[in-house]
């Protein structure tokens, strides 16, 4: 199951299936669309961000810098929750 980590704007998402962080479009009837993959870290989701001229917002930017780096470490904290 597909959980939103924090909206980059009002169409596209950063998700994570506990495996990996997804770059996700809203589809139709509130579907997600994945539109990249990421195991790695987060300078890879702002190269795919910036290949696809995703914007964000200022309160995305924000949760952007405070995601830990790799996503190891980010599903390492969401455990400790």
């Amino acid at each position: 199951m597909n959980r939103v980590v924090f909206d980059f704007n009002d169409k596209f998402s950063l998700l994570t299936d506990g495996n990996q962080w997804l770059v996700a479009r809203r589809g139709k009837r509130d579907r997600w669309d994945a539109i990249a993959f990421i195991a790695s870290n987060k300078m890879i989701v702002q190269r795919v961000l910036n290949e696809k001229g995703i914007k964000m917002t200022e309160d995305a930017k924000r949760a952007m810098d405070d995601l830990p780096f790799k996503f190891r470490d980010f599903i390492a904290e969401a455990a400790d929750d």
